[in-house]
């Protein structure tokens, strides 16, 4: 039971070690292929893998009837889509203007806003341990991120830290937005398994950005699908 009970414990340190290193390799694309091909990454190298998980989780059972008609559902799935493309493309951004660890501390801002839209949007509302859990964890992110000083050709620019700042906080909201509304799509489907739903909603998301980010580089970066495949 209690090996079990911890399972989640594993898994959210696994992603958390693997979200970090795309996240750097990302980052060194951008060089190579501009900040929307690095952006596109994310979606175009992940839709067969999400696909790959979904059709054992439907073999298993965990099978739910697309709802394919709800205009509520397309609404929270394009939301939480476009989001989340655009919340990647600013940390990329960010990134490349400041260093990694501090491109960090102010885009995990990112929990404390997923708890504000949850209950604008929603109606999420978390207890006063799930809010202390919350605002420990950011704070703790952020002290572990947080330079002791700054680089010379940063505090040379003047208001660099407030727009780095600014951008950084824009972009841990555009993530919880995307987060909340992937939320609402999965909630959108009914009551099937939530395994089930969650995977479904993964795969049409990185299908619709996969589309409109390979539709987006063909007509601005000519060559740039090309140079992703390579």
């Amino acid at each position: 039971m209690i090996g079990g009970s911890l399972v989640w414990v594993w898994c959210t340190v696994a992603a958390a070690a693997a979200q970090t290193a795309r996240n750097a390799m990302q980052r060194s694309l951008v060089d190579t292929v501009g900040t929307a091909g690095a952006t596109h990454v994310r979606f175009l190298y992940g839709l067969p893998f999400a696909l790959m998980f979904l059709v054992p989780v439907w073999a298993l059972g965990f099978v739910v009837e697309p709802r394919l008609d709800s205009l509520r559902f397309w609404g929270w799935l394009a939301l939480g889509a476009a989001s989340q493309a655009l919340a990647t493309g600013m940390m990329l951004v960010l990134m490349q203007r400041r260093s990694f660890v501090v491109s960090t501390a102010y885009i995990k801002t990112e929990p404390v806003q997923i708890a504000l839209f949850g209950f604008l949007f929603l109606g999420d509302r978390l207890g006063p341990v799930g809010v202390l859990a919350v605002c420990a964890a950011t704070l703790g992110v952020v002290m572990l991120s947080w330079p002791t000083r700054e680089p010379a050709a940063v505090a040379a620019q003047p208001g660099g830290a407030l727009r780095a700042a600014a951008l950084g906080i824009a972009t841990g909201a555009a993530f919880s937005v995307s987060a909340v509304a992937y939320r609402g799509a999965i909630l959108a489907l009914g009551e099937g398994p939530v395994l089930g739903r969650a995977s479904l909603s993964l795969v049409l998301a990185l299908a619709l950005q996969t589309l409109f980010l390979s539709a987006w580089l063909r007509v601005a970066q000519p060559g740039a699908v090309s140079a992703l495949g390579r």
